[in-house]
């Protein structure tokens, strides 16, 4: 159970930490809270996530077969904001170089 919380935090801080609206994060928990594997510790019974945090989180989904709730961040999020990552790199490196090349002269 740590283990997937350790992950969920993970893949949640690696997507930029997005959040669910204040909407979203109320339909989740009240699925969960009328759910059988929701414990009186507000945790999941299934994965042991603390719910009013798990449930904030846009990177996570419901632990349960099938899902109740699904991640609502996906694929194509997850791929824009790697290109993103990917071009700010590529722009931090030309500087860098830049930076070493004005040096040699």
């Amino acid at each position: 159970m740590i283990a997937d919380f350790t992950k969920e935090s993970v893949n949640f801080i690696k997507q930029g930490a997005p959040v669910a609206s204040p909407e979203q994060y109320e339909e989740r928990m009240s699925i969960c809270v009328d759910c059988e594997h929701y414990t009186s510790a507000h945790k999941c019974g299934l994965c042991g996530c603390y719910m009013p945090v798990k449930a904030k989180w846009k990177t996570t989904k419901c632990a349960a077969t099938p899902p109740k709730w699904e991640a609502l961040v996906g694929e194509d999020e997850i791929e824009k904001e790697t290109e993103r990552n990917i071009e700010r790199t590529r722009k931090h490196i030309d500087r860098l170089k830049n930076v070493k090349n004005r040096g040699k002269k």
